[in-house]
C-alpha cells in the first residue's frame, strides 16, 4: 500500500504519460525557465560514480518536432563528458518523454518529478513498502519488497541511510533487482568476507560482489578466504574503500565501475590465497 501522504500529483498533470525512449544527447534542448542551474560538481559526481543502467532518467517533453529537456541536465552534461572522453559507444541516452506539453505543464512536471525523488519523499514511498505495514502481499512489488527485507533482517543488514536517515534509492533499487538466490549469495559473501562493512549496502559494492560470484562460485574457496581475512593485517587492507580505491589502478576497465571493482576483489583474493589463481580472463568474455 502506498503512503497517503506522498507528494499529490497536481491536477495539472492529469492524464500525462511517460515514455521510456532512447534520444541522441546532442538532440535535447534546455528547458531553462524550470530547471535548475547546472553545477560543475552535481555533473563531476555523476560522471563519476557512472553505472549504465542506474541513473536517472532525463525527462523530456517533444514538442514541435524538438525534444525539450524538463529535468536531469546534469545527467545529460555528465553523459556528454563521458562520450568527449571516449567512455560511451553511443550518443543516446534512455529519456522519459512526454509530448506537447504546455510551458505550465513542463514547470509542473518538474516540480513534481523533483519532489517525488526527493530523499524525504521518494524514500518515504520506498519505507512505507520496506515496513510493510498492512502489505499486500499478492501484488508483486510488495512481496519482492517483504522477501527482500526478510533477507536483509536474516543477515543483520539494513538498507544504509543518508544523513536525514533515509534510505539510499540506488542502492535499494539495486538490491531489489537481485533474485532471491543471488541476493542470498550476496550478502552471504558480505558477511563472511566484509563482516564489519558499512557501506556492505552501497549499490556499487553490491554489484561487484554480485558480479564476482557470478564469474568465480565454482572457483573460489569461501573458508580459505573468511579465514585469511581474519589476519589482522588483512582485515586492515580488505575492505570496499580499499577495493574502490585499488579498482582505479584497472585502466582497462575506466568508465565501468563495476567490473573494475570485482576484478580488485579477484586480484585480492589472489593475493591472499595460496594457489588461489582465477580465471581472469572472464572478465574479458
Amino acid at each position: 500500500m502506498r503512503n497517503k501522504k506522498l507528494v499529490k500529483k497536481p491536477q495539472i498533470l492529469n492524464g500525462i504519460t511517460l515514455k521510456t525512449k532512447p534520444i541522441n544527447v546532442y538532440k535535447l534542448h534546455s528547458c531553462l525557465d524550470c530547471q535548475r542551474i547546472i553545477k560543475d560538481p552535481r555533473v563531476q559526481q555523476i560522471y563519476d560514480d557512472w553505472i549504465d543502467g542506474y541513473y536517472v532518467r532525463p525527462l523530456v517533453n517533444y514538442v514541435n518536432g524538438e525534444y525539450r529537456l524538463i529535468g536531469g541536465q546534469h545527467t545529460v552534461a555528465a553523459f556528454i563528458k563521458r562520450i568527449e572522453n571516449g567512455l560511451e559507444e553511443t550518443t543516446t541516452i534512455e529519456c522519459r518523454v512526454s509530448e506537447n506539453l504546455s510551458e505550465a505543464q513542463e514547470s509542473a512536471l518538474f516540480k513534481y518529478d523533483e519532489d517525488c525523488r526527493n530523499s524525504q519523499t521518494y524514500d518515504s514511498k520506498l519505507s512505507a513498502h520496506w515496513n510493510y505495514t498492512s502489505i499486500d502481499l499478492s501484488d508483486e512489488e510488495s512481496r519482492k519488497l517483504y522477501d527482500v527485507n526478510e533477507i536483509l533482517n536474516q543477515y543483520g543488514y539494513t538498507v544504509k541511510c543518508n544523513k536525514n536517515e533515509n534510505m539510499v534509492v540506488d542502492c535499494t533499487e539495486t538490491i531489489l533487482l537481485m533474485d532471491k538466490e543471488i541476493l542470498h549469495n550476496v550478502f552471504n559473501f558480505v558477511r563472511e568476507i566484509f563482516p564489519n562493512e558499512k557501506c556492505a549496502t552501497q549499490a556499487t559494492f553490491l554489484k561487484s560482489n554480485a558480479y564476482f560470484l557470478e564469474l568465480f562460485k565454482e572457483e573460489i574457496d569461501m573458508k580459505k578466504f573468511k579465514n585469511a581475512v581474519k589476519a589482522t593485517k588483512t582485515r586492515k587492507l580488505l575492505s570496499a574503500s580499499f577495493l574502490m580505491g585499488d579498482s582505479k589502478n584497472y585502466v582497462q576497465y575506466k568508465g565501468k565501475p563495476v567490473k573494475q571493482i570485482a576484478y580488485a576483489l579477484a586480484v585480492a583474493y589472489q593475493s591472499r590465497i595460496k594457489n588461489g589463481k582465477l580465471s581472469l580472463y572472464k572478465f574479458d568474455m
